[in-house]
Parts: C-alpha cells; sequence; structure tokens
C-alpha cells in the first residue's frame, strides 16, 4: 500500500463519523480507544513530507484529576473540520493551529520531541517541522494510555498503516530517499534495527530508546535526522 492509498482508504471516513466503516466491527466490543472523536491517523503532511515519526497512538488532553481536559475537548470539537481535512494528506499539521498548539497532542508536545533538530531558532525549528516532518500512528484512535495492543492486527486501519509503512517508507529509506524513525512500539511495528548479527543499522531508519518518544539533538536519532536533513538541503 502507497501513502496515496493510505489517504484514499482514510476518505473512506463519513463527513459524520468518527470510526472508520471497515473498524466498527472491532470497536464494537470491548477496548479502551476513544471512538467519538475524529481518529488522527497522522498529522503533518504524509504526500509530501520526507521524515517521519512512527508513534503508538495519539493521546487523551488530561485535567489534573486524569479526566478529560474539557479545554481540550473543546478544542477538538472547534477544529473538527481542521482534523478532517488532515485526512487529506497534504494540509498543514493541525497541531500548529494557534489555540490548539498548547494542548495535549498540539504543537508544543512536537516540537519538544524534535528540540534543537533543524534550528535553534524556534520559528525555522517549527517551520522546518511543518512542512518536512508527518507523525504516523498505528492506532488511529486516541486513548489516555495504550493498553489495547491486541486490537493492531484487527483493526483494517492499523493493518493499513503497516502496509504503507513496510510496502512503500521503508523501501525508500532504504533507498535513501526518505527518513524514518520508530520512536515507539517497534515490535508492533515491525522494525528491526538491523538484520543480521554483523549487519549494519540501516542509515535512514532509527529506532528510539526512550519512553517518552524524543528524539532532540542530543539523540542519536534527533543527530541522524539532522544529518539527513542536511544531505537533502532541507536546512
Amino acid at each position: 500500500m502507497t501513502r496515496q492509498e493510505l489517504v484514499n482508504f482514510w476518505q473512506q471516513l463519513p463527513d459524520d463519523e468518527c470510526i472508520h466503516p471497515d473498524d466498527e466491527w472491532v470497536l464494537d466490543g470491548d477496548h479502551h480507544l476513544m471512538n467519538d472523536h475524529v481518529p488522527t491517523p497522522w498529522s503533518g503532511p504524509i504526500l509530501n513530507a520526507g521524515i517521519f515519526l512512527l508513534y503508538m497512538n495519539a493521546g487523551v488532553g488530561q485535567d489534573e484529576n486524569g479526566n478529560v481536559d474539557p479545554d481540550w475537548e473543546q478544542a477538538q470539537h472547534v477544529h473538527e473540520e481542521a482534523l478532517r481535512e488532515n485526512l487529506n494528506g497534504v494540509t498543514e499539521n493541525y497541531m500548529f493551529i494557534e489555540d490548539y498548539r498548547g494542548h495535549d497532542g498540539g504543537a508544543n508536545w512536537l516540537t519538544s520531541r524534535l528540540r534543537g533538530v533543524f534550528s535553534d531558532d524556534a520559528a525555522i525549528q517549527e517551520e522546518n517541522i511543518i512542512n518536512h516532518v508527518a507523525v504516523l500512528e498505528l492506532v488511529a484512535y486516541r486513548s489516555f494510555r495504550f493498553t489495547d495492543g491486541y486490537v493492531v492486527n484487527a483493526l483494517a486501519s492499523s493493518r493499513a498503516v503497516l502496509n504503507t509503512v513496510h510496502d512503500e517508507l521503508l523501501p525508500r529509506a532504504l533507498d535513501g530517499e526518505i527518513f524514518v524513525a520508530c520512536m515507539r512500539g517497534a515490535k508492533k511495528w515491525g522494525i528491526l534495527p538491523r538484520v543480521g548479527n554483523d549487519a549494519e543499522p540501516p542509515t535512514n531508519i532509527a529506532i528510539g530508546s526512550n519512553q517518552g518518544g524524543y528524539a532532540t539533538i542530543n539523540t542519536e536519532v534527533g543527530q541522524r535526522i539532522r544529518n539527513f536533513a542536511e544531505e537533502h538541503n532541507i536546512i
């Protein structure tokens, strides 16, 4: 499956629904995923990006008591149109909408994960993230904490993004065209650091090694992303 085919898959989501038709039978069962919010299988322009970060699934804004943050909930509804437009694969990253950016899962979250990779200048850093970075989620539906690993193989949408990563993104990364960094759940994404005990790890495929999914300039993954960006005249 190609990126365009993945976008086509999500174009099947009805305008007034929050569950892809092929996922309904799974989400009718017992799970901890939120199926009353617009799904976020990715953020950023996946059809045009050159750097891809792979995570498990998007989180939920929480208040001090661990409940859904009303302000976050309001932002989801206010920007529902932008979240749906995100599914066209070319729209500017919804995380950077001004009154969305400070919420959990907003721009502040993403820029903190890539701190210093493109530039120490915040404006330049942000511009490069918006134009060149896409985040892919293995599960398109949000949750407080991902505990439903068993749904990955059941959800058609999860199989679709897995196929896209393995059919298009990883081969293109091996050819040096793009960079893929698996920041969470490498085993579930089916990504190995190398093949064979003596093999060198692929130059443009990386696996994050910290719990928070950070790829700042002080990490190996962040430095490798920067090297890729320099080699491809992104910065």
